[in-house]
């Protein structure tokens, strides 16, 4: 049976549309009975063709519809062409489908002041998924070639941080399955310290105690690992470990130096699967044609593989 997958494209001058078809391209041989339904901007139109005319094995399997739900016929590639400025709602509507028919999709960068724009009050792609499936528990992790990184909150200010017992335990026990269904038994999975030295045998705030009791609970882990040492020799960890990260930049910041534009995002505790570039708009260099395309290669695989894994 045929799986389908959206690709929605982000800001029409950002780089999503350059790295979802040199991506497309890339893993093109590898796909076999998935279908791909990537939106765009009508304006866009002659940006695809023109990418379509130059490779040809992607220009005899796709086609251009106006309407996802009236397309009868899907091939590998099929191009959504909408006529309004509104990157957010070709998400939502994506994510509709991805309910009803559990599909699967796959983000290219939405810039938070084009979520705005559109009248909507959510602050990222993981809000508006948390919105429409009416599920808060939703998180957002990175899979990365020397480590992965699983976030207990994504985008809050520092200031309203909050670690309790029961959300977090329940946490801890999703990031476990999440960890050994994906990863090598060997791999290890540890938890950063809250507090600068994680605390310091108290020292520095008695938050680390409590965090590594409850962890201690769920987890086979001696203590929490100090959060400015714990990437120092990241290029010798051994079967690509995972870091449970207590807030948002703790664990992107490493995560990011280490791996660059390679890696992906998943978001953890959906019905359906929900892949990401961990990289924004580069609007910078939009149009220049000499945007990295790794992360969007990565998150597209992941995104066929993981939706394996869920039938």
């Amino acid at each position: 049976m045929s799986k389908s997958y959206h690709i929605t494209t982000g800001d029409i001058d950002g780089i999503g549309l350059e790295i979802s078809l040199k991506a497309l391209k890339k893993v093109s041989p590898k796909i076999k009975k998935e279908n791909f339904f990537i939106w765009c901007h009508y304006s866009q139109k002659k940006i695809v063709l023109s990418f379509l005319k130059k490779h040809s094995s992607l220009n005899k399997s796709s086609q251009f519809i106006n309407n996802f739900s009236v397309s009868k016929t899907f091939l590998k590639f099929n191009f959504i062409l909408n006529s309004d400025n509104t990157p957010a709602h070709w998400f939502t509507e994506a994510v509709k489908d991805c309910i009803l028919n559990k599909s699967s999709v796959i983000t290219a960068p939405l810039s938070k002041t084009q979520i705005k724009a559109e009248g909507l009050n959510d602050v990222g792609h993981t809000e508006i998924l948390k919105r429409m499936t009416d599920t808060t528990n939703l998180k957002m992790c990175f899979f990365g070639k020397y480590f992965s990184i699983i976030l207990f909150t994504d985008h809050i200010p520092i200031n309203k941080i909050k670690i309790t017992e029961v959300p977090f335990v329940k946490f801890l026990k999703s990031c476990k399955q999440l960890h050994f269904k994906f990863k090598n038994k060997k791999s290890n999975i540890h938890v950063l310290g809250l507090n600068p030295h994680a605390g310091d045998s108290g020292i520095i705030g008695n938050e680390d105690a409590s965090i590594l009791r409850w962890a201690r609970s769920i987890l086979d882990v001696e203590k929490l690992i100090p959060a400015d040492s714990a990437f120092v020799n990241f290029k010798k960890f051994k079967h690509s470990p995972t870091f449970i990260s207590l807030y948002h930049d703790q664990g992107l910041i490493p995560f990011k130096m280490a791996h660059g534009y390679n890696g992906y995002h998943y978001t953890m505790g959906l019905p359906f699967v929900r892949t990401s570039v961990d990289h924004g708009t580069a609007k910078d260099i939009f149009g220049k044609n000499s945007a990295d395309f790794q992360s969007m290669t990565d998150a597209i695989l992941a995104a066929i593989k993981l939706s394996k894994n869920k039938s």
